[in-house]
């Protein structure tokens, strides 16, 4: 955790809370404690402090833990609450997870708690992005749908009919779907044995209606039962009429089995247009696997797609002889600078093709390279028509 934290410990007990920072400490977190024992001072606390998580145990003598919940949702909306307690049924524990408190540690067994604050900061940014979306995407329907595709969970926009009309990258990922087989398809006919509920609430949804649930079942094509986070909502075009639905959902299956939440959504790529004329690839940077490449690609190099999924290396193949080690080498030295910018020669069907192809280093939050974008663009014209 690089940013310094401002943790507020509500604990009377100073064997507790020497605990407590001993465990912050050794899961080197960056942090600033404040430990108050009782109402006045925690009330203080939430406006002076301004913590950044609240560590809250069950029960002070005049302060409880849905006092908590309830002073940081009217002073410090959105601080996530982890309470400590020592015995907990898994009733009880399910009624204050759905009351507010994002999360529960069992003393004296607080080596869960870095990982726990962890988790629940990263539902914070999340919540935080989502409703910062909300809001931008009311403003226009094509600035909605271009942010829905490039949202770090999984969010689908629907119109009047529930035609698909954008998905986010995990959506696709979390569906084992593409675009392609999504897109202007309604979604009740795509998912088998669709319940009335369900029916019910996409409906409603697009007269008006917002639904969520925290905790729901979903069947996944496969027959098997999982376990999500979901939330429905219409959208609205420029005129402010209602022009669809937006579902966002979360899967919350690993935390309902082992009672913990699941870590934050992986980040995923952004998806460019696919009505552009260039070949759009994506690889991955560490293991030159490929994730992602555009329909275009057949038209330049006359393969298939999938025959690019299956060996990452077939691209190559057409490469004309006298080019091939040259953009070998390039790549090898240019591409990890953001430098590559190279024009080759193809052998496509008997003809030859020019490209200019290039190459965009993709850095994680550490700043370290992990995806390779790149841009492959047919120039043959363009080399004719100057060399006349």
């Amino acid at each position: 955790m690089g940013q310094k934290l401002n943790i507020l410990i509500i604990e009377e007990l100073l064997s507790e809370t020497s605990h407590i920072e001993r465990e912050l400490q050794l899961a080197n977190v960056n942090y600033k404690s404040l430990i108050v024992a009782d109402k006045p001072l925690f009330i203080k606390a939430l406006k002076e402090f301004t913590p950044d998580v609240i560590l809250s145990a069950y029960s002070l003598p005049d302060l409880q833990i849905l006092e908590v919940v309830k002073e940081a949702k009217e002073v410090r909306k959105g601080v996530p609450i982890i309470m400590l307690t020592g015995e907990l049924s898994e009733d009880m524990a399910l009624e204050f997870l759905k009351s507010g408190v994002d999360d529960y540690i069992l003393k004296p067994n607080f080596k869960r708690l870095p990982q726990a604050i962890l988790n629940a900061l990263k539902k914070k940014e999340i919540t935080i992005q989502k409703d910062k979306a909300i809001e931008k995407l009311k403003r226009s329907e094509e600035n909605f749908k271009q942010m829905i595709r490039n949202m770090p969970i999984s969010v689908a926009m629907f119109d009047r009919e529930m035609r698909y009309l954008a998905v986010s990258d995990q959506w696709l990922e979390k569906t084992k779907r593409t675009e392609e087989e999504l897109i202007g398809k309604n979604h009740n006919d795509l998912v088998p044995n669709i319940l009335e509920r369900w029916k019910k609430i996409n409906e409603d949804c697009i007269n008006g209606s917002s639904a969520s649930a925290d905790e729901d079942i979903f069947i996944v094509p496969s027959g098997e039962r999982r376990w999500i986070r979901w939330k429905m909502q219409p959208w609205f075009n420029s005129e402010g009429e209602i022009g669809g639905a937006v579902l966002f959902v979360e899967s919350i299956h690993e935390r309902k089995e082992a009672e913990e939440r699941l870590k934050a959504s992986e980040e995923t790529f952004r998806q460019l247009a696919e009505n552009i004329n260039e070949v759009l690839w994506l690889t991955d940077w560490k293991t030159r696997k490929l994730l992602y490449i555009s329909k275009t690609y057949e038209t330049v190099y006359g393969v298939s797609c999938e025959s690019l999924y299956e060996n990452s290396r077939s691209w190559s193949q057409n490469i004309h002889p006298e080019d091939l080690d040259r953009i070998t080498i390039a790549y090898q030295q240019k591409a990890e600078k953001g430098e590559y910018d190279v024009e080759y020669r193809l052998q496509v069907n008997g003809e030859v093709k020019w490209v200019r192809d290039r190459a965009f280093p993709i850095k994680n939050e550490k700043g370290e390279i992990y995806r390779m974008a790149g841009l492959t663009q047919d120039i043959t014209e363009l080399k004719k028509t100057t060399k006349v």
